[in-house]
């Protein structure tokens, strides 16, 4: 597997201004792959190859895990249930969205509020010094449910 290439200053600008592109667009469901090279004022497959050299996965890959990185966010402050924050993240499927997410952090959506403190730290560090899942998450042995229940 590639390893991420050493980010210079302008690499580290270009991501930024990404991120925050499609922070811009959270609840547009329709924004895209096009719509963000139109915005950035680049071309998809320019897009493609620059993020593939610097992160190691695609556009649509990209954008999937910062609107999921958002509604991590937005669990752990109870903001909405997981549904109305699917919405709010610009997901059409409330189903889709479960899906990504718990493949992605290793946990359902709708348990995250129920996490004990421990495992809500672990799950609040974010992949790429954001978040990760322990093994014991993955595995459904840890404690889901209200006071140490497992």
């Amino acid at each position: 597997m590639l390893r991420p290439l050493k980010q210079n200053s302008r690499d580290q600008h270009f991501l930024e201004e990404l991120r925050q592109l499609v922070l811009d667009n959270l609840t547009n469901e329709q924004f895209s792959v096009e719509q963000l090279a139109d915005t950035h004022g680049t071309s998809r497959s320019y897009l493609h190859k620059r993020l593939k050299k610097l992160e190691q996965k695609s556009v649509s890959q990209f954008i999937r895990e910062i609107r999921l990185k958002e509604a991590m966010k937005m669990l752990q402050q109870d903001l909405a249930t997981a549904s109305e924050i699917a919405y709010r993240v610009g997901s059409s499927s409330p189903t889709y969205f479960n899906t990504c997410f718990k493949d992605y952090f290793g946990c359902p959506p709708g348990e995250v509020k129920f996490r004990l403190p421990a495992e809500e730290k672990e799950i609040s560090d974010l992949r790429d010094s954001e978040y990760t899942i322990s093994p014991e998450a993955r595995d459904g042995r840890t404690a889901v449910g209200k006071k140490g229940v497992r």
